[in-house]
């Protein structure tokens, strides 16, 4: 999961979020112009997720952990890369999706192949018993799956062949726009090192017992943030990113920082409100029946351990990640360059006492 994440965060948080941001919200000559560029932006997840693959199956392939031979580990996080690049050629067909209302149907093609994978790994670990390639085949499965139906919702629209990667008036990409995706993946880094920077972390310092802990409560905990919050993120980014694209239209990027009205507040303020009363429910109600839920999931191999604990203490990271998804899809939508840059320089400060803080506390309280 966490060689997955490392090979397609600058696809999905640099590559998508600026190709969102460039997007068009009208038909008209400079629409289309715009609009050709923001599928070259996401045609550009393929050769970053290829270079990420590279590099961290370099780094990903040294340690090779006690219960797994090294051939079944090289050979599992190899084809975990190559499904990484796979699920790369799917941005384009992703962004013609979200970008013009098909939401629904790529959740249903999201939903589908999320089933056969859980399905797959299934058979392929209690049938033929593969252990980690059960996992890495599955994703492979899943990869070549969700880019197909992706890229068949395109075709049925018949805009998929005027999908491909083009010049516009001579370049790929305008020098604004070079920026921006410079500026949004930077900041792509910067939240790769807050969200897996602690798995990271504990991978090279901790025992495995930890690890194992630390790995069901983070998967178990992050599963509302899967399944709810972060969709959600996606169709508030991509809902902002529309409106913000017609509001920058008529002023300049070095005279405003965001590009909102009191429309778009007045949305913001009713969501914030809405995630608001979902965390709190989440903080008030996680923690005391955390032990009973693992009880009842794992029995008492977990539930006897550190994990109901931890597990407590994660629903309060949940509940702050249910505001900050919104807060932060806000922020990456509507602010100008100059408003982005600022916030990439303080977050870097942030990331760097994070990773601190993680490397401190792991040494002293574990995982």
């Amino acid at each position: 999961q966490l060689a997955l994440s490392t090979f397609l965060f600058l696809a999905k948080e640099g590559a998508r979020r600026a190709a969102l941001r460039v997007y068009p919200d009208s038909a008209d000559e400079v629409g289309e112009a715009r609009r050709r560029r923001a599928l070259n932006l996401a045609w550009s997840a393929v050769p970053l997720t290829a270079i990420c693959a590279c590099l961290g199956c370099t780094y990903f392939v040294r340690d090779i952990p006690e219960l797994m031979s090294a051939s079944e580990h090289v050979g599992s996080v190899c084809i975990i890369g190559a499904a990484a690049i796979v699920e790369a050629f799917a941005e384009p067909a992703w962004l013609h999706a979200q970008a013009n209302g098909l939401v629904s149907q790529r959740a249903v093609a999201e939903g589908v192949t999320l089933a056969l994978k859980v399905v797959l790994t299934l058979l392929l670990v209690r049938v033929l018993e593969l252990r980690a390639y059960a996992f890495a085949l599955a994703q492979l499965v899943y990869a070549v799956t969700y880019t197909t139906l992706l890229w068949g919702i395109s075709a049925r629209r018949g805009v998929a062949c005027g999908m491909t990667p083009r010049r516009v008036g001579g370049e790929w990409l305008s020098k604004t726009e070079w920026r921006l995706g410079g500026q949004i993946c930077y900041g792509a880094v910067q939240k790769y090192i807050l969200t897996e920077g602690e798995r990271v972390v504990l991978m090279q310092f901790s025992p495995l017992a930890e690890q194992g802990v630390f790995a069901l409560v983070s998967n178990l905990g992050s599963l509302i943030a899967r399944l709810l919050l972060n969709p959600l993120e996606e169709v508030v980014f991509a809902h902002l990113s529309l409106r913000a694209a017609a509001l920058s239209a008529s002023a300049r990027d070095d005279e405003v920082t965001c590009y909102v009205d009191s429309e778009l507040l007045e949305q913001l303020c009713a969501l914030l409100r809405a995630v608001g009363v979902f965390g709190g429910v989440f903080l008030a109600f996680g923690p005391p029946y955390s032990w009973l839920l693992l009880r009842l999931l794992y029995g008492t191999a977990w539930s006897d351990t550190d994990a109901p604990a931890l597990l407590g203490t994660y629903c309060a990271h949940v509940c702050a990640m249910s505001v900050n998804g919104v807060s932060e899809a806000f922020v990456n939508a509507t602010a100008s360059r100059g408003l982005l840059s600022s916030l990439t320089r303080i977050t870097a400060i942030f990331s760097a006492v994070y990773v601190a803080a993680a490397l401190v506390g792991t040494g002293y309280a574990g995982a």
